[in-house]
């Protein structure tokens, strides 16, 4: 084979060959740079962008490794986002493309060739409509530079994981894998040794199809595939998505029961993706090992996790609002766990919620959420009193004990230690309150939200209804229809 990189010169006779520079390989598109290096590209471009020197933008943008960078650190509230997805935007419109979100792939082809633009930073780009949840937009932008055949194929590559994620967002993970598969298909031939972006984008395609089988089934083995990804990601240098890895090895491990694994993957992620100012994926990653050390038990080493979440995650609260919304939900309710009682109001009636399930009616015990370490009796009994007080008083009414005789006849926790209550008072202090409740609910005096109301059943009508009440509720039934036949 010849060797193009010796020129060979005959001259008079006489052969003098010439070597001449060998062609650079391609750029590396992943990998740390310093923090001062990364501080002064991003405050460049900030300028850029305030003065709309595009010219300087698009510079800035062609160095793809640190835009990288600024992809996957996002910024605070994603900041860096923002001002790509304006800067590629500013870019078009001044090649006349006004909206890129509809561009056709004329357009595409007029801002790489006069706007100088790499295709992988419209690759980019469209990752970040992902981040933006512009899920059309991304979805466009990745399909034409999948199907262009003018582009590097890493980029296609890299547009097709997209495209891949892009579905599976939207809950077609078949369609998703179907992407991953053709990505890589795509790269198969490639020598990853001349260009370790072939090597990157394969180990992203190969992560995200392991992700979206996942999603519909966890298998064992996939624990194993994402450690050799590691292992991969590692001796490539791409240090960003190690750590990133080990959060998707966590959550496979806690879904298949393997806790102490879990633990450990999680906490290996979570502590790696903090050092590198991974925000979005360390939020994540304080998540799911926050629900393992709750499915634990340890609700309170699960309560502190979500707060150094919620902590993080306030960094990046405009691209994470919903996520951030749940997870502090998740906080206040992590030291809670509901208690439920038999609330019966004389007469042989009893008090119980209705909800709507599927479209059906069914129905449960009155319950109510507190701390581990608080007296289930009092809550309950300040449950009742609220309900009471709201349907048939004007003023404070107190169900205490010392002015109603509101005892509680038999108490105790469940198998799952879930405390349960019955109670069955003496209500000479509020007479004839079932048949008030009843006549205030069919009135639709009380309005609970988000559960449809509240019911006063006889104690016949329950033993017929009992197959349409929940688990524990059935079993504080049988309890006391136990006591009745006493």
């Amino acid at each position: 084979m010849v060797d193009e990189s010796r020129l060979v010169h005959v001259d008079l006779g006489v052969v003098v060959e010439k070597k001449l520079p060998k062609q650079d390989k391609p750029k590396q598109l992943f990998g740390l740079v310093s923090d001062s290096a990364f501080s002064e590209h991003v405050g460049a471009f900030q300028e850029a962008l305030d003065f709309s020197n595009l010219d300087k933008l698009v510079e800035l943008l062609n160095d793809l490794q640190k835009l990288e960078l600024m992809v996957l650190k996002k910024g605070e509230d994603g900041n860096y986002l923002f001002d790509i997805d304006i800067s590629v935007r500013r870019i078009a419109k001044e090649l006349g493309i006004l909206e890129l979100g509809k561009a056709q792939m004329a357009d595409v082809d007029k801002l790489l060739r006069e706007g100088n633009v790499d295709p992988m930073v419209l690759a980019q780009w469209g990752n970040i409509q992902y981040h933006l949840n512009n899920g059309k937009t991304g979805f466009n932008i990745g399909q034409m530079l999948s199907e262009s055949e003018s582009i590097p194929l890493v980029v296609r590559a890299n547009a097709m994981n997209l495209v891949g994620s892009l579905s599976a967002r939207g809950g077609d993970l078949d369609t998703a894998r179907i992407w991953n598969r053709k990505a890589i298909s795509l790269l198969s031939d490639e020598d990853e040794k001349e260009d370790s972006n072939i090597e990157w984008q394969k180990l992203k395609d190969k992560h995200g199809l392991i992700i979206h089988k996942a999603r519909q089934k966890v298998q064992p083995d996939m624990v194993g595939a994402l450690a050799g990804i590691v292992k991969k990601r590692e001796e490539l240098g791409d240090v960003m998505l190690v750590p990133r890895t080990y959060l998707d090895m966590g959550d496979i491990a806690y879904r298949l029961g393997d806790m102490e694994s879990a633990l450990l993957y999680l906490t290996q992620a979570r502590d790696g993706l903090e050092e590198l100012g991974y925000d979005s994926a360390a939020f994540q990653a304080n998540d799911k090992l926050a629900q393992v050390r709750q499915a634990l038990g340890e609700d309170r080493r699960a309560k502190k996790v979500w707060v150094r979440g919620i902590g993080i995650g306030e960094k990046l609260k405009k691209i994470l609002a919903d996520e951030l919304a749940e997870m502090k939900e998740q906080r206040d309710n992590a030291l809670k766990f509901p208690a439920v009682c038999l609330v019966g109001l004389g007469d042989d009636k009893f008090l119980v919620e209705q909800v709507k399930v599927g479209g059906e009616t069914r129905f449960m015990c009155i319950t109510v959420d507190q701390e581990r370490n608080s007296n289930a009796e009092r809550r309950i009994r300040e449950k009742i009193s609220l309900i009471v007080q709201h349907v048939l008083y004007d003023g404070r009414l107190d169900l205490s004990s010392r002015n109603t005789k509101m005892n509680f006849r038999q108490k105790g926790e469940l198998e799952d230690g879930r405390n349960f209550a019955m109670f069955s008072p003496d209500l000479s202090a509020v007479p004839g309150m079932a048949k008030a409740l009843q006549e205030a609910l069919v009135e639709s005096r009380l309005d609970k939200k988000p559960k449809d109301g509240y019911i006063v059943m006889s104690w016949s009508q329950i033993l017929d209804s009992r197959a349409q009440f929940e688990g524990h509720s059935q079993n504080l039934i049988d309890r006391e229809q136990e006591w009745r036949d006493k």
